[in-house]
């Protein structure tokens, strides 16, 4: 009974000599972010946020809303960008390939930011073929709209794929791949009746992997439903070259056909600059690191000047794939 009584007041003493302290952080120890993923498809649109310290409190996102962004081509300035919510700023500017795009970010509480990058020209697919075991089946859909009966025809898939895709990479030049496939499928419900009744067309990507002779790879998530692996042409520069795949086909299991849309999938050879396939390294490493007591900090590749975040860009060139070419 002594010695409980011992610790019991060990531990009151020790909670007497705590003291909560109330740390404020400058906004000069912190560092705004800028984040932009552009392409010659849609105008240019950057995110700016500020760093979050540990102490903060919380893990949510602090965007800014009230910095001035300007946006230059081959160093010329062109406009200052539209403020939108949630940080984005807007410009009215499709970029063209190889051209220089900078941002600037001026700020009163911060540095003044800028980053660059060059629009790299999209590789053309010279060549797909695509190897999936197919079962058919029909079944009656109902259009919502019309009210209109269609007969639909079904791809039932058991097992994975095969697709290659044959390219020509430019030679004397670093090129960073990524493969996609999506294909369209409809979004639907069902009655009580158990008619089925579409409500509208979408498209999915399908998940997939590399058949590589290096490891030399990078995953890397473009956007929610665009995502697959970065690869160099260091093995291959200025070759023809085969990029085999394994395609994960349950993913087609509703592929149809019917007099509105007919089964395809969609192969799309996306180009990025050397700081995507940099980042997306430096963030797997992280990743990696932060489930791993023992591993070392790893720091994420930023190509922004007095700030973080990353401005990059890319192309694209695609290739449609009917399944009707495939044998039954």
């Amino acid at each position: 009974m002594k010695k409980i009584i011992f610790f019991f007041i060990i531990a009151i003493s020790l909670a007497s000599c705590m003291e909560v302290l109330d740390i404020e952080l400058d906004d000069e120890d912190k560092l705004l972010v800028l984040n932009s993923l552009i392409s010659s498809d849609t105008t240019i649109r950057v995110n700016i946020s500020k760093t979050i310290s540990s102490l903060d409190g919380d893990a949510f996102i602090k965007f800014i809303n009230d910095a001035e962004v300007k946006l230059y081509e081959d160093d010329e300035f062109v406009e200052i960008m539209a403020k939108d919510t949630m940080g984005y700023y807007n410009s009215t500017v499709k970029p063209d390939l190889n051209k220089k795009y900078t941002v600037t970010v001026s700020h009163n509480n911060y540095p003044e930011l800028s980053a660059s990058c060059f629009l790299p020209n999209p590789v053309a697919i010279t060549d797909v073929n695509v190897s999936i075991f197919i079962d058919t089946l029909y079944q009656t859909w109902i259009d919502p709209y019309t009210g209109e009966e269609i007969d639909t025809f079904f791809c039932e898939i058991s097992g994975d794929g095969e697709a290659s895709i044959y390219i020509d990479d430019p030679a004397d030049e670093e090129n960073y791949y990524m493969v996609s496939f999506s294909y369209i499928r409809p979004d639907y419900i069902w009655d009580e009746e158990g008619n089925i009744y579409i409500t509208g067309y979408n498209e999915y990507s399908m998940y997939y992997d590399l058949q590589l002779l290096s490891d030399d790879y990078q995953y890397f998530n473009l956007n929610n439903t665009t995502q697959g692996y970065l690869i160099t042409d260091a093995l291959f520069n200025g070759m023809q070259y085969d990029i085999k795949t394994n395609i994960q086909t349950w993913e087609l299991y509703d592929i149809f056909y019917d007099p509105f849309l007919e089964p395809i999938i969609y192969v799309h050879l996306y180009s990025f600059n050397k700081d995507v396939y940099k980042f997306a390294k430096s963030y797997n490493m992280y990743k990696d690191a932060a489930s791993n007591p023992f591993a070392e900090p790893v720091n994420i590749f930023s190509n922004v000047q007095n700030g973080l975040g990353l401005l990059a860009s890319y192309s694209c060139s695609s290739f449609a794939f009917n399944l009707n070419g495939l044998d039954f």
